[in-house]
């Protein structure tokens, strides 16, 4: 099933998410308001969201300080999207005797193509699906509706419908040999490029890959990364070698090396986002929440453990709760709409977002680690401590996965019963639970199992290593910076390369040089300190 299209307007955004649980009275009526706007939209123009919000669903908002505008080219794109998207849900009865127009009538009646029609739409041409008599859903077009798009909007099917001069296959390859010699496929095209007017670099890529396939050029290809050797270049990566080493030990190119390394982290993001369940209900509209000073400081430290012995942190806050959902909604955007070869910086924005959701749920994990103890208090009726180990740990781990699965769903307007919540959940859960037999005693233990943070979330790949908690203060002053920013170390929230390069004022190419310098020292230190087993990234 094709992916929908993203909604440009946040205002539009929030009304169809609003609108799944509208009457289908109140959806007909909205979607003959947003017909009747569409037509009083104009490119060029800014738009009020009082205006389009009263004009949609005549609601008239109270006055406020800053007034927020809509361009009228999204806002347009946008109200053909809503209307074509609620029309599914609130169809239209097709009667005997009307003239619906089909999609294809539509694209003959233009003189343009499907996929063309697909593309002009968004000028303006809306279109609502109907129920014909065999009980089929079809998308339709009014006769007026389209009489007055070909009226108003005729002059922009030409501009949209145009395609810019491009040059020849043949002119690309020609180019080429006079080009050459170069020692890879990426300087070649870097090379042609600007004398290539109407071709992107990927199609002068693919016109050059056909040519040598052919025997028409002679230019050195590197073969893609696959399996092992991805993930071989991500953990090295990940400790901080040089791209152009790993690329040589691979015998790649450096941009392919890159690529290949991009797809995986990105295929990593979608199963894992498939994989957590949903935010509660009731999540906050703005990101205003999280530029509040202590979501961003005193947040718990990587080798963070839990113990039964009813050791917690601070009380727990709604903030952190309301945080969690926002960043947890955001992520499950930005995974949506990823690229098929996305870019460094997006699933960097994800993965520092996935850090910084961890270190929020850990903080509200410990505020209701005395709860953990007192509920298995009450169902042994003795010590906890005094269970054996391998007990602990398993009520430990089930436990704080139950709390998990509790915060996920957890109403932020309802937050002041979370404590409660969580002790009924763990009791009604170590009720079920054969292990925890009070009436087996054992010598009250030294040292008592804990469960850390990284083995009990399920995206271990993305999280640094517990062990650099320890590590990375050992480090000269500007390289301890940078790995604390870019981990979140020592409890501050962690940081993307934008972020950081924006705040250190350099880029982030020169940023990314100076982090994979201060990476190779840091697990220098841990090298000297302990030697690192196989396993560790």
């Amino acid at each position: 099933m094709p992916r929908a299209v993203a909604f440009r307007c946040g205002v539009i955004a929030e009304l169809h998410r609003q609108l799944e649980w509208a009457s289908r009275a109140a959806q007909l009526r909205l979607l003959d308001a947003a017909e009747a706007l569409v037509r009083e939209v104009e490119f060029g123009r800014a738009y009020p969201v009082e205006f389009v919000s009263f004009k949609l669903t005549a609601w008239k908002s109270e006055p406020v300080g800053v007034v927020e505008t809509l361009a009228g080219e999204a806002l347009l794109a946008d109200l053909v999207t809503m209307i074509q998207r609620v029309s599914r849900r609130a169809p239209v009865e097709v009667v005997e005797g009307s003239t619906p127009l089909l999609v294809d009538d539509v694209a003959s009646a233009l003189h343009v193509s499907r996929r063309t029609l697909v593309r002009i739409r968004r000028f303006g041409l809306t279109m609502r699906y109907a129920r014909f008599s065999d009980g089929q859903l079809r998308l339709v077009c009014e006769p007026s509706t389209l009489a007055w798009f070909r009226q108003q909007r005729g002059g922009l099917i030409g501009q949209a419908c145009a395609r810019p001069p491009q040059i020849e296959a043949s002119e690309v390859i020609a180019l080429a040999v006079s080009a050459q010699p170069h020692a890879t496929m990426q300087a070649t095209v870097q090379a042609i490029g600007p004398r290539c007017p109407g071709r992107s670099a990927a199609a002068i890529r693919s016109i050059l890959r056909r040519a040598v396939r052919r025997g028409e050029l002679l230019i050195p290809t590197s073969a893609r990364l696959r399996g092992r050797d991805e993930v071989l270049a991500e953990r090295a990566m990940r400790r901080g070698v040089a791209p152009a080493a790993i690329a040589h030990r691979l015998g790649v190119g450096i941009p392919s090396m890159h690529r290949a390394v991009q797809r995986r982290r990105a295929a990593r993001l979608r199963q894992i986002d498939a994989q957590i369940p949903a935010t509660a209900a009731d999540v906050p509209a703005e990101d205003t929440l999280l530029a509040v000073d202590d979501l961003s400081r005193t947040l718990p430290p990587w080798d963070l453990a839990i113990s039964l012995d009813g050791k917690g942190g601070q009380s727990p806050a709604a903030a952190d709760l309301a945080a969690q959902h926002l960043l947890r909604q955001r992520i499950h955007q930005q995974v949506s709409v990823l690229a098929r070869q996305p870019t460094a910086a997006a699933i960097d924005q994800i993965e520092s977002d996935f850090r910084w959701m961890t270190q929020l749920r850990w903080r509200l994990l410990t505020s209701l680690a005395a709860g953990i103890r007192q509920a298995v208090e009450h169902r042994v009726g003795r010590d906890p401590l005094s269970l054996p180990a391998g007990t602990q740990r398993l009520v430990l781990e089930r436990s704080l996965a139950l709390l998990g699965e509790l915060l996920s769903r957890q109403l932020i307007g309802d937050f002041a019963r979370l404590p409660a919540r969580a002790r009924a959940a763990i009791d009604r859960m170590l009720a079920g639970e054969r292990s925890v037999d009070p009436g087996r005693a054992s010598a009250r233990l030294a040292a008592h199992p804990a469960v850390s943070m990284v083995t009990m979330e399920r995206w271990p790949a993305i999280l640094p290593d517990p062990r650099w908690e320890a590590w990375w203060r050992a480090l000269p002053a500007d390289a301890a910076d940078i790995v604390q920013r870019r981990w979140g170390l020592g409890g501050v929230k962690p940081q993307t390369m934008q972020s950081m390069a924006t705040e250190l004022g350099c880029t982030v190419p020169a940023l990314a040089r100076r982090w994979a310098s201060s990476q190779q020292q840091l697990l220098d230190i841990g090298r000297r300190a302990r030697p690192l087993d196989s396993t560790t990234e």
